[in-house]
């Protein structure tokens, strides 16, 4: 199910359209399928992120948490993960 999508754009300007699933079901262990953008994939509890996860990351989680299935996020001064 799709869990949150977002607009998105870092404080470079970039921006980006980000879409989050979420699955009660997962058989077997995530795969990176592109190491060159991204350092790692682990599970993690939703309440529990690491300190280091991407803001993007941590915001798309969030909206899926408080059931917003649509979200806009634009550079803003709190934008340090």
């Amino acid at each position: 199910m799709t869990a949150d999508l977002m607009y998105f754009r870092n404080p470079e300007g970039g921006t980006r359209v980000g879409w989050f699933f979420a699955t009660n079901e997962w058989s077997g262990e995530p795969v990176n399928a592109e190491p060159h953008k991204c350092a790692g994939i682990s599970w993690h509890h939703r309440d529990h992120l690491p300190d280091d996860t991407v803001r993007y990351n941590t915001l798309g989680i969030s909206h899926y948490i408080k059931g917003e299935p649509m979200s806009v996020h634009w550079h803003d001064s709190h934008m340090g993960r």
